[in-house]
């Protein structure tokens, strides 16, 4: 991390020297005629441009770097996350936004992993070194650009507050939108079966008019707040420059009598009033506009990283909820407690007889109740079907028995033993089923 923060470090502080030495080229080396200083000026000009070259890339590869690196172990995370929750958990969420949180959401991590937070930091510090200079040079003037700083915060930061919401909104049509295509491509040989087409073109269309129409809001938000930071930062060095200008010229007057009445009175006056011990040089005029465009371009960031910041926080949110989740099926096995070390044995090698029963059990979906009360005894090697209705609870039985549910009440034994009490590895293991729906993996 020490080393991520280096380079915009030096990058900024080259950025402060380079004023400097503008400054002596001016007073120096043009008004003072001092040319023996010229050559080192110039030679240090084009050091700092070296430098920055030198240092910008090293910026941009560090910050790929960490950026990916961070993007990685948090999909990876993310993945292995989802991998652990419970059924209950993906019967209340899609696919598509499954997919859409893998991807997009993390991707947005990556951005503002790998640019913005480190742009944020350097905005920051640039800020935060550039006033330092100003005010050394003309604490005066400086409050010109404090004071639109501020301007420019206020918007920056009523700008993010609208643009939460709506990214938040924009996030969730685009998991419906993913969701939609997938399920679409997956069965597209059943929609063209059944003629379904004119439907599933229809839907699709429905979903992606509302995402481009979110989008369009959100495009709107930014381009309302947008400009009035730009107008500042336009503003800005037209101020500087008159303000400056007339500061410069104050204390160049050698006759104040000839000064003394109407707008050039009143501008002498202006310019008298913002030099601060000495009279300012035209180099010093150069050198604090220098500064004045270095806090310009973070003022001019400001609009596009509040919009990306804005972005990434809604895929955080989107992302903690995931995380915020427990699984609901918890392997509480008991074996190593039990004293039966037999059974211990045969559970952890697979080798069980398949002696299946269900006491007095219910399952509630909610406040729905799926099974109520049911008992069988199911000897190892015998065979039971059973017939019943589109939910009637036939699935709902073998997910049960394969503990990707818990009972609400009553217990299942198998081999004699709750199955709550076997590692769910083991349980799993033991049980073969053939799937209604047949899935390939690649």
């Amino acid at each position: 991390m020490k080393l991520r923060k280096m380079p915009p470090i030096i990058g900024t502080w080259l950025d402060m020297i380079a004023p400097v030495i503008v400054q002596h080229i001016v007073d120096d080396v043009l008004i003072a005629r001092k040319m023996d200083l010229l050559k080192w000026l110039l030679l240090g000009i084009l050091g700092i441009g070296v430098g920055r070259c030198i240092f910008q890339y090293a910026k941009e590869f560090i910050c790929d770097w960490c950026g990916s690196k961070i993007a990685s172990e948090v999909r990876i995370n993310l993945f292995q996350k989802i991998q652990s929750l419970s059924a209950t958990f993906f019967d209340g969420i899609n696919s598509g936004e499954l997919m859409s949180r893998v991807k997009d959401d993390v991707d947005r991590i990556w951005d503002i992993a790998a640019f913005m937070g480190i742009l944020i930091a350097e905005v920051v510090l640039r800020i935060i070194i550039t006033t330092f200079y100003m005010m050394r040079m003309n604490w005066k003037l400086s409050l010109f650009p404090l004071a639109l700083m501020i301007a420019a915060g206020v918007i920056a930061i009523l700008m993010e507050k609208k643009l939460d919401a709506v990214f938040g909104d924009i996030a969730q049509e685009n998991s419906e939108l993913n969701n939609t295509a997938a399920e679409n491509l997956a069965g597209i040989r059943t929609v063209k079966a059944f003629s379904r087409e004119d439907f599933e073109k229809k839907k699709f269309h429905r979903h992606n008019q509302k995402y481009y129409e979110l989008n369009i809001t959100q495009s709107k938000i930014f381009v309302h707040f947008n400009p009035m930071v730009q107008l500042i930062t336009r503003l800005l060095p037209a101020a500087m420059l008159f303000f400056g200008g007339l500061a410069v010229i104050a204390g160049n007057v050698q006759n104040e009598q000839s000064v003394q009445n109407g707008i050039t009175g009143a501008a002498y006056a202006v310019g008298r009033f913002f030099n601060v011990e000495k009279p300012m040089t035209i180099g010093e005029l150069l050198a604090f506009l220098q500064y004045v465009g270095n806090i310009v371009w973070p003022m001019e960031m400001l609009g596009w990283l509040t919009n990306g910041f804005s972005s990434a926080k809604a895929s955080v949110k989107r992302l903690n909820k995931i995380y915020e989740q427990t699984p609901r099926i918890v392997d509480n096995s008991v074996l190593s407690e039990m004293e039966d070390e037999t059974k211990e044995a045969l559970f952890n090698s697979g080798d069980i007889s398949g002696h299946i029963q269900f006491e007095n059990v219910t399952y509630m979906a909610g406040d729905r109740k799926i099974l109520d009360n049911v008992s069988f005894d199911l000897e190892a090697g015998q065979t039971l079907g059973i017939m019943g209705a589109t939910g009637s609870g036939k699935t709902t039985i073998i997910n049960l028995l394969k503990r990707m549910y818990d009972v609400s009440e009553g217990q299942i034994l198998l081999d004699g033993l709750d199955i709550r009490e076997i590692p769910l590895a083991a349980l799993r293991r033991s049980i073969a089923c053939v799937m209604q729906d047949i899935f390939l993996f690649s």
